[in-house]
């Protein structure tokens, strides 16, 4: 199943990035920067997008994903064109999506998953250069499981940890340049 989800998120990611050299209609208005929570912001932080054109934007995010460094990028594509005050839009996204958490004779550890992330939202342009953007998207991990090390008096042990796929809901505050 997991190899199945990444094909096609492959599949998708190739044919934004496609989209964004064979479709020529117009010239973007303007890159955007974001605040917000969510994967596209890795986790509660910023997030940027350079337009390609008026449909399709290639985007990274930077952030804290409860606690540790998060990020994402990848491609977005709007449903219709730059002028509208609502755009729907399709997202993937290939970035930090877990969080998992392992306990063993007291010792608590952490590790964050790399995975793949599909939405869809849109983008609501409230004012001429700012908007409120939102997404909701199902997220599948690379991995099964991960393997957490515990560090515990006389050595360490390993204890491995199931993965899980899921829904995710981000929001954003935009400005337009």
């Amino acid at each position: 199943m997991r190899k199945r989800i990444n094909a096609v998120a492959s599949a998708f990611f190739s044919c934004i990035l496609l989209a964004g050299v064979f479709v020529k209609e117009g010239t973007a208005a303007g890159d955007k920067l974001s605040l917000g929570s969510g994967i596209p912001y890795g986790g509660v932080g910023v997030n940027g997008e350079i337009l390609l054109n008026n449909y399709v934007g290639l985007t990274g995010g930077l952030g804290s994903f409860y606690g540790d460094l998060g990020w994402a990028f990848g491609g977005r594509f709007y449903l219709n064109s730059y002028g509208n005050e609502f755009r729907w839009r399709l997202t993937l996204l290939y970035g930090i999506v877990e969080q998992v958490e392992s306990s063993y004779s007291g010792d608590e550890e952490t590790e964050t998953v790399t995975g793949a992330l599909a939405s869809i939202g849109f983008q609501w342009k409230f004012a001429e250069k700012a908007s409120l953007d939102l997404d909701l998207g199902y997220s599948s991990p690379s991995e099964s499981s991960v393997t957490i090390t515990h560090n515990i008096p006389g050595g360490t042990t390993k204890v491995t940890t199931d993965t899980e796929a899921g829904t995710s809901i981000s929001v954003g505050l935009t400005y337009h340049f």
